[in-house]
């Protein structure tokens, strides 16, 4: 219903839930969203248009761990500026990104896209590091050196407690983000045996209308 309210100035473009499941996958192509263990930064990103707006809600809550992890993609940025630019360079230029099946019909299973833009107003941010190796196994284009140091320049930043803020979503709360200004993470977590008191979370995407 919240999602809803926003019909006037978004479009929903879609819902996921992680289930509850008896085993959860941990597979390495399995969603970073749908095993127990810590992910990685990311935005979420499923084809050419990133969505405006994330929004997750709780309804179960892990037996421990879980935590959800924010990093302001403009500290990681201008930190990368201050300390390392030519890294920063690197991330503007293009890299391969895997598309997770949400290509067209006929569409190469991988985009090529920057980390990130400018447009002159805004910031845009596009990452996720298993989407990126992936997609270059796809493109059959391997990281090349300078790409190699770009992403291991971010993936440090990731790492860093000074640039992140950690919180708990209890079960009934939400938030809604920009999902261009944030990158978002979870710690791992140890779930209940019994299904029905498993981790259950429900994330919506949301894209401004004439975005």
């Amino acid at each position: 219903m919240i999602g809803l309210s926003w019909s006037g100035r978004c479009v929903r473009v879609r819902q996921y839930r992680t289930l509850p499941a008896v085993a959860r996958p941990s597979a390495p192509k399995a969603s970073q969203g749908d095993t127990e263990q810590s992910g990685r930064g990311s935005v979420d990103t499923m084809g050419k248009d990133i969505p405006d707006v994330l929004g997750l809600l709780c309804l179960c809550g892990a037996r421990s761990g879980g935590q959800s992890q924010f990093i302001s993609a403009y500290a990681l940025h201008n930190d990368l500026l201050e300390r390392n630019p030519d890294e920063l360079r690197t991330l503007y230029q293009p890299f391969y990104f895997d598309r997770r099946g949400q290509q067209e019909e006929g569409e190469p299973p991988y985009l090529s896209a920057p980390v990130f833009r400018w447009d002159g107003h805004e910031l845009h941010t596009r990452y996720l590091l298993y989407y990126v190796r992936v997609g270059h196994e796809r493109a059959g284009q391997a990281l090349t050196a300078d790409q190699q140091r770009a992403i291991q320049a971010v993936e440090e930043r990731l790492e860093r407690p000074d640039l992140r803020v950690e919180f708990t979503l209890e079960p009934g709360q939400m938030i809604f983000f920009n999902n261009h200004w944030l990158l978002h993470n979870r710690t791992a977590f140890e779930d209940f045996p019994e299904i029905e008191r498993r981790r259950h979370m429900v994330r919506l995407w949301l894209k401004q209308r004439g975005t």
